[in-house]
């Protein structure tokens, strides 16, 4: 069960059997509240072998830091520091 299946309205059976912990993290996600997300989900990520346990995993993985960002943060960073030590006295 994707997070696209259990549906960000939360109506529906999918979202009967949803654990609470799930329904919450997927209002928080609705609401941009993504340390919330996080909270919520690692207990469900942690019980591997269910279907939630899945959607937990994809809901994190929708609110974690994209590493090409990281890599371009990290390189302007390191440049900067370059042209800082170069040009000023």
């Amino acid at each position: 069960m994707s997070v696209t299946e259990l549906g960000a309205s939360g109506s529906g059976a999918a979202a009967a059997s949803q654990p609470e912990a799930l329904q919450a993290a997927l209002r928080a996600y609705e609401l941009g509240d993504f340390a919330s997300v996080r909270r919520l989900t690692a207990p469900l990520v942690a019980a591997a072998g269910s279907e939630h346990a899945e959607a937990a995993r994809q809901l994190r993985a929708r609110v974690s830091v994209d590493p090409i960002a990281l890599g371009v943060l990290s390189f302007a960073f390191a440049l900067m520091c370059v042209i800082v030590y170069v040009y000023v006295p």
